[in-house]
């Protein structure tokens, strides 16, 4: 942070959001979310410059407990250790208010308190491939404060990512590339170590040279380019300081209960039924898919992880 000048980003008499990505509360998948350390020490930097500090996600769907997600990726942790008011705030409860984006033909919801221009807001998000928006970084973060029926907004992925970002307008971006996540992201997917942290005042350039970190071609990164275009931004003068550390990531694939979402949503009546009347069934249905993954799958990768890095035992709190 101190090379990227972050200074320079944040205002010191402002309120400062600093947004994690937590996508799945339910189990512990270290790529999956950020970081408890990294997030940790994004806190301890800018605490004593700063005003108030809330750590926040958005988390109304499928079921979940933000308390649950936030002991178990050991963020309670960092609130009850921290000397200064620090405070975890669960976005996708706070009053709402509907912002228009060009390109998309309904409003988005976004919570009032991200929408002020008197706040600071920092992203802080691990490197991953997504099987829907190919990869997840800075940008593709704050898609998460929106409405908890933002699976409706996916016809429009690109679009809504932009004018998310444009709405808020972040100051600072914190990409976490200790551990990444491979193959099928943002919940589904497998540990890769990277060690690596990445930061930048320009979200468009951080989330592009995040791409290369992780083999992943920028330019076919819809969400990317479309930022790129509403922000203005020029990424091809992007200048790095220290050594681009480089790991080809597994790509994602499709997955088939995404895709059968799709479907449903293509057509009124069905979109009507699963989304209105049936929504807390689906939820529900999509919170035993992704748990029953973890059961089968999940838990190997995790144990598979910690043998190869037992260091990441301590920080994620694993006997």
């Amino acid at each position: 942070m101190e090379e990227a000048e972050w200074k320079k980003h944040i205002n010191p008499d402002l309120v400062t959001y600093i947004k994690f990505n937590m996508p799945w509360c339910d189990f512990l998948l270290p790529g999956m979310c950020a970081n408890p350390a990294v997030l940790e020490g994004v806190v301890e930097t800018v605490k004593d410059y700063v005003d108030d500090i809330y750590l926040i996600e958005g988390i109304a769907a499928a079921r979940q407990s933000f308390k649950k997600g936030c002991e178990i990726n050991r963020y309670t942790d960092i609130v009850n250790k921290a000397t200064k008011s620090i405070h975890l705030l669960n976005v996708g409860i706070e009053k709402m208010q509907e912002v228009s984006i060009d390109g998309v033909p309904f409003p988005i919801k976004i919570p009032k308190i991200l929408l002020k221009e008197d706040k600071n807001y920092i992203s802080v998000s691990p490197i991953k491939t997504h099987s829907i928006a190919k990869y997840s970084g800075v940008l593709k973060n704050s898609f998460g404060v929106t409405h908890h029926k933002r699976v409706l907004y996916h016809f429009h992925l690109d679009k809504v990512i932009a004018g998310v970002n444009k709405a808020i307008n972040p100051n600072f971006g914190v990409l976490d590339g200790t551990v990444g996540l491979e193959g099928n992201g943002p919940a589904n997917g497998r540990p890769i170590k990277l060690n690596r942290i990445l930061c930048s005042g320009d979200l468009v350039a951080l989330d592009f040279v995040g791409c290369r970190t992780a083999h992943i071609n920028p330019f076919e990164v819809p969400n990317i380019i479309e930022c790129e275009k509403v922000f203005e931004k020029n990424v091809q003068s992007i200048k790095i300081r220290g050594p681009l550390v480089r790991k080809e990531f597994e790509p994602a694939k499709p997955q088939k209960y995404a895709q059968l979402m799709f479907w449903l949503m293509r057509h009124g009546i069905t979109r009507k039924i699963m989304f209105d009347w049936l929504w807390w069934l689906g939820t529900w249905g999509v919170k035993q898919i992704r748990n029953f993954w973890y059961w089968r799958q999940g838990k190997k990768y995790v144990n598979n992880f910690f043998y190869a890095h037992p260091k990441y035992k301590e920080i994620y709190g694993v006997i």
